[in-house]
């Protein structure tokens, strides 16, 4: 267990007690502050409570050999399944000959990276607000989320991404469950119930291709983003299938789902349909534009004119024409002399090569962050 030793040494006595509690270990008492018994089928744990004594880590290894032994798995399973005992972890397995040594090309990993995160950011925005298409920007909850959720070591099994949500316990039993649900565990829970509804959407198109299924399951987590973010993954490699699992944090109850999903090679194309046909739902939506101005330009600037900003629509960078009063104008003119961004409100239509914003509202001009350039 030489080479375990970092992963023993930062168990938590809390996490391994949501562990063994969640097996259906019975706590049986405390031995002062240096030890906490649980009890299955006549066989006892002690589990170490004191960081600090010399001995921990020997100890705790010794509870990680004892659960081993007693379920039968591999030292390194059980390991794996304490360190994230508090945490809601989503595999996506990309099943393929070519990934079968569980290594894939650096532009399969990057795009598998890449639309993982739009997965899961779909997903965010879907617990906040359930929508055929994510259209406008994210707002600051989702954002936050993001960056809350971590990446955990790739897996053997052709190639294994591994998500991982911390999930922060459940003190209250008997509060109502849904009012008490951190918002980590209503994205997993949403990015478990879109996957399933994507996967009854698709057998429903061998009988009949249609978008009413995908439309449907909307309140579900289903969206174009997610559609596209799957699609983006499978259409990657010819012959690649996308199995998905999500383990349920120890230290809360688990909800009663199904975990997996699965989506074949036969699946890609209509997930890219669903995707652009979900999008045309989302034009009618009133939409916050923000971003530099690169372009602008007046028969008479007394009067107005119209005005190009690069700005984040769905996944995308998109140029979208503006149609400005005098006053909108001369400031536009200003931040676009000034290298500023402009923020505006209104809703946007499809009018030859751009996309057009109608009845412009709530304007105004900011300077751009580095981060943002």
């Amino acid at each position: 267990m030489t080479g375990s030793s970092h992963q023993i040494d930062h168990l938590t006595s809390h996490d391994v007690a949501a562990y063994v509690r969640s097996s259906g270990w019975k706590h049986i008492g405390n031995y002062g502050q240096e030890a906490s018994a649980f009890e299955k089928n006549e066989h006892q744990l002690l589990i170490p409570l004191a960081t600090d004594f010399a001995d921990y880590g020997r100890r705790m290894a010794e509870v990680v050999s004892s659960l081993a032994k007693f379920e039968a798995r591999s030292l390194d399973a059980v390991l794996r399944d304490l360190a994230y005992a508090s945490a809601d972890v989503f595999r996506i397995r990309l099943q393929n000959p070519l990934f079968e040594g569980g290594e894939v090309t650096l532009d399969q990993g990057i795009l598998l990276f890449d639309n993982a995160q739009k997965l899961v950011h779909a997903a965010a925005r879907s617990a906040i607000n359930p929508k055929a298409y994510h259209l406008a920007r994210a707002g600051t909850q989702a954002e936050d989320f993001l960056k809350r959720v971590k990446l955990g070591q790739t897996e053997i099994g052709s190639y294994i991404l591994t998500i991982v949500f911390p999930i922060t316990p459940d003190l209250l039993d008997d509060q109502d469950e849904e009012a008490s649900l951190p918002f980590e565990r209503k994205v997993t829970r949403g990015i478990v119930s879109g996957l399933n509804s994507l996967e009854t959407a698709l057998r429903s198109q061998v009988a009949k291709p249609s978008l009413e299924p995908f439309l449907k399951l909307v309140k579900k987590g289903v969206s174009a983003n997610l559609c596209e973010a799957i699609s983006n993954i499978g259409e990657k490699t010819e012959g690649t299938m996308i199995d998905t699992q999500l383990t349920w944090a120890r230290n809360r109850r688990a909800p009663e789902m199904n975990t997996k999903a699965r989506f074949q090679a036969g699946d890609f194309s209509y997930l890219r349909s669903a995707a652009e046909n979900l999008k045309e739902q989302a034009w009618d939506e009133e939409l916050v534009v923000t971003g530099p101005v690169t372009r602008i330009e007046s028969d008479a600037a007394l009067f107005g004119g119209d005005v190009f900003v690069n700005a984040l629509i769905g996944e995308s960078v998109r140029r979208v024409k503006l149609n400005l009063d005098q006053d909108q104008y001369q400031q536009a003119n200003q931040a676009h002399l000034a290298g500023q961004a402009i923020e505006v409100r209104g809703k946007i239509e499809k009018q030859g090569r751009y996309l057009t914003m109608v009845s412009p509202a709530e304007f105004s001009v900011f300077e751009i962050k580095e981060e943002d350039q």
